[in-house]
């Protein structure tokens, strides 16, 4: 990426307010040099400062991102700019600025994250989960000596918690504050230049962001010192505290209080508030209330008004403007809070030079009560303050994965601004009930500054812009992000996600293109994706359109049934209104189209013998998960369940708790596998502390198991096995035949994610007996695929080449004797090497087929 020249000058005299922590004051020495106007404690201080957005002479830099986003996208719409292999090894090019020391025989490379040339600060670290191996050298101004010099997992996420331990300072004082779930916000600004050096295996690294300011020539910076952090500690202590409950410890400037109550009639376009003369709104409250909030949140729009400009700068229905929907979804963070009772609150300082006018539209057919207040300072308006907007917009019955809607616009604008803040609303109506298949956000953010011909910002997936990782359906809320609801089970249904750009904000001094690129595990119909921007911004011409009564429709979830594909393939789910028995207790059926069937059976259990009970049968013998899709609310106790004798092991432990107290979701719990013989069965549930609301089970074959009459399975579908071991990180999944073609058996094949000659898979078989037989198995051909070798029990029986020029195949291959022993067997699937003109060394098997008669 390259350097971005400031072309706007120094201004010699700043009126700060007095909420101003930053002081951008211009001091002239003896020989006319500047004394540094950045540095460790001024950045700090920036963390909570939000009335430094509306003030453009404070955006003195670009913001750009290193990622290990696929380095194929190098041409706009060009034939590589939807590639999506990163994060897993392999890559066809190596997700890196440079590779400095090409991987030696253990796969261990040397890898330049990052070469900033020039005054900047690295101020947002972001990586997936704790899955970062490796270690990583940061070295700033040129010095022989690092910085940080440590784990890769340290660096990009506990950056704020490793440096806290050098010092000597508990770890907990960072902990939700600047490092907020998988991101770290903390600043490291340099001089001169800025260097990080990752050494490891690439298939370690996985998906990483490293977010950093670039100032413009003549800043003067002081460059970052680790003992910052224990010199600056009161500092820390109280931004942190700001940070860790932004709602209870933001403090305002003004305590001039403002209220306002009108009734909004249906059609009706209501002035609730005014203002003569220049000012700040610095706090802006509103409640709600008709017959029905719930929908009066998204046909009820928000107009702000300044300065008599005729498009108002903040058009978005009430409940997407405030981050909540559908409905009240509370949660706190730094700009903005939603209480559970529908008070909702907005932080973000909105100036104006000689008014301001807030309206009301009702665009529902039912009356709208509207109360609320707000903080008005006074302010000196000049030609470097910025109104506020807020621009919402919707697309209804969206189709993932077309290749003619890739890139959704966010905002697309020309002036001079700053970026501070993104909100979105997903209704995703795929009905795989759980992770892999259902997700909807493995796309892309790109995001386009000034003169930028590739993206200043260029991430990695959704999830991972919205600071978490892995499409995680856990709930959260920061400072700087949230995730205040997923309905599930998976990442089905409604979900928000919520990320402030209040430390790593995006100026523009031209134009702004902001995409997130909609892509799904499987093509999906009919996705409603609800998207807010929140920027500041002069003179700005964007692609804002009017929202209409078509874009404010009812958000609803349509009926649904739960698919057995991807990680619930060889699943078949049993409906609990349909085999449900109680033994004590009171059981009802709740009716409501989140629930699968669209009914929930509710057990509310009045002594610790009471017991819902679900009846079931197995066709065939063999190794179970049972999936149990149960409702997750305030009104949930804790939850035990077994089969016949066997208690279930959920996460660890025999009870699990399904109490979640701003939400109600499903979520299905994943228990460690029970072998099941054919025949009748019974689940039991128990549970105490609330009632257990249970959806459907799902009852998935893991791998056949012979009855006492059979010498073995003769014919075991991939999906039906168990992998036993494998060499050390090797990825592998079962990947859905459909739309593969009719060579495939069953409902999908073991994808192998081989990534280097000697990497081996191990399954087992059961037997009854000890023997010789033939037989056969099926493997998969592609153009990314390697040459493999099968063992059994040690022996080597086959070697296959499993490249194809186009397309997915598949080869059948014999194997003229394996000798079983009686119990377990194992089948070792190892690739040797890899056709000069593969692309790869993946494997995918498919069945393996024994003749019954020995040989």
């Amino acid at each position: 990426m390259s350097l971005w020249f400031f072309n706007e000058h120094i201004r010699k005299g700043i009126a700060m307010t007095c909420k101003r922590c930053i002081l951008m004051l211009i001091v002239l020495t003896l020989s006319g040099s500047l004394l540094a106007q950045v540095n460790f404690s001024s950045l700090v201080e920036e963390m909570t400062d939000l009335d430094r957005l509306a003030d453009f002479s404070t955006a003195n830099y670009k913001t750009v991102q290193y990622s290990s986003y696929d380095r194929r996208s190098d041409t706009p719409n060009g034939p590589g700019w939807y590639e999506n292999s990163d994060g897993f090894g392999g890559e066809p090019i190596p997700g890196f600025e440079a590779v400095i020391r090409e991987p030696d025989k253990d796969g261990i490379g040397q890898y330049l994250v990052c070469d900033i040339k020039g005054p900047g600060a690295l101020v947002r670290f972001w990586a997936a989960d704790s899955a970062v191996k490796g270690q990583v050298e940061m070295y700033i101004d040129g010095s022989d000596e690092p910085v940080f010099d440590g784990k890769g997992l340290d660096f990009f996420h506990n950056t704020a918690s490793w440096y806290a331990r050098k010092n000597g300072i508990d770890e907990a004082l960072f902990k939700g504050t600047f490092e907020q779930r998988d991101a770290v916000y903390f600043p490291i600004p340099f001089a001169r230049s800025c260097r990080v050096v990752y050494t490891g295996n690439t298939k370690d690294m996985h998906f990483y962001h490293l977010q950093a300011r670039l100032y413009g020539p003549g800043t003067k910076v002081e460059s970052f010192k680790p003992d910052d952090i224990k010199t600056n500690l009161d500092l820390i202590e109280k931004t942190a505290a700001v940070l860790r409950s932004p709602s209870q410890n933001y403090k305002y400037d003004s305590d001039k209080a403002e209220s306002f109550s009108e009734t909004a009639e249906p059609g009706t376009n209501k002035l609730i508030w005014e203002a003569k003369g220049g000012g700040m709104i610095e706090k802006l409250t509103l409640k709600l209330d008709s017959t029905d909030t719930y929908e009066s949140l998204r046909n009820t729009l928000l107009y702000i008004r300044f300065d008599d400009y005729v498009i108002p700068q903040v058009q978005s229905p009430v409940g997407d403007f405030f981050g909540s929907g559908p409905g009240i979804v509370p949660y706190d963070s730094l700009p903005f809070t939603v209480d559970g009772d529908g008070t909702m609150t907005c932080r973000l300082p909105m100036p104006f030079e000689s008014s301001a006018k807030i309206y009301i539209h009702n665009l529902g057919s039912r009356d709208v009560e509207i109360t609320g207040g707000l903080l008005l300072k006074d302010i000196e308006w000049d030609s470097d303050m910025q109104h506020f907007y807020a621009r919402w917009r919707v697309d209804h019955d969206l189709i993932s994965n077309d290749p003619s809607l890739r890139d959704l616009p966010f905002l697309c604008a020309r002036g001079r601004g700053r970026y501070v803040g993104t909100s979105v609303v997903v209704n995703n109506p795929n009905p795989i009930p759980g992770f892999g298949g259902c997700w909807w956000g493995e796309g892309d953010e790109k995001v386009f500054v000034d003169d930028d011909r590739l993206p200043s910002i260029f991430g990695t997936g959704s999830e991972d812009y919205f600071n978490y990782s892995w499409c995680s359906t856990q709930l959260f809320e920061y400072a700087y992000a949230a995730q205040p609801r997923v309905d599930g089970p998976g990442n089905r249904g409604f979900t928000n996600n919520i990320r402030w750009h209040i430390f790593d904000d995006i100026p523009f001094n031209n134009n702004i293109f902001f995409y997130i690129e909609l892509l799904t595990h499987e093509r999906t119909e009919g996705i409603s994706y609800a998207r807010q921007s929140y920027f500041y911004g002069n003179d700005i011409v964007d692609d804002h359109i009017s929202i209409t009564p078509a874009d404010t429709v009812r958000p609803v979830i349509k009926p649904w049934k739960p698919e057995a594909r991807f990680n619930f393939s060889n699943t078949e789910f049993l409906q609990a209104e349909h085999i449900a028995a109680a033994k004590g207790g009171d059981i009802t059926i709740e009716s409501d189209p989140l629930w699968a069937g669209g009914e929930l059976v509710c057990f509310n259990p009045k002594t610790e013998d009471d017991a819902l009970k679900l009846r079931f049968s197995v066709e065939k013998a063999g190794e179970y998960r049972i999936y149990i899709a149960a409702k997750h609310s305030r009104y949930s106790g804790t939850l035990t369940a077994s089969v016949e004798s066997k208690t279930l092991i959920m996460d660890g432990k025999e009870q699990v708790n399904l109490f979640l107290d701003s939400t109600v979701s499903s979520r299905v719990l994943r228990p460690e596998p029970v072998t099941l013989f054919s025949g009748e069965h019974t689940i039991t549930f128990k549970g105490k502390g609330g009632e257990i609301g249970i959806d459907f089970i799902g009852l998935q074959l893991l791998r056949r198991i012979p009855d006492a009459s059979q010498p073995f399975i003769p014919f075991q579908e991939a999906e039906g096995m168990k992998v036993t071991s494998t060499s050390e990180s090797l990825a592998y999944s079962l990947q859905s035949d459909e739309g593969l073609g009719v060579d495939f058996s069953g409902d999908a094949h073991l994808w192998i994610r081989f990534t280097e000659p000697g990497q081996w898979l191990d399954m087992d078989i059961l037997s009854n007996v000890s023997g010789s037989y033939s037989g056969e198995i099926q493997l998969t051909k592609a153009a990314d695929y390697g040459i493999v070798e099968i063992y059994f029990n040690g022996d080597k029986l086959t070697q296959a080449d499993c490249y194809v020029t186009t397309g997915i195949k598949t080869q059948i291959i014999r194997l003229e004797k394996m000798h079983f022993n009686k119990g377990n067997n194992t089948m070792k699937i190892k690739v040797k090497n890899k056709n000069p003109d593969s692309a790869g060394y993946f494997a995918g098997f498919d069945y393996l087929k024994i003749n019954e008669n020995p040989l």
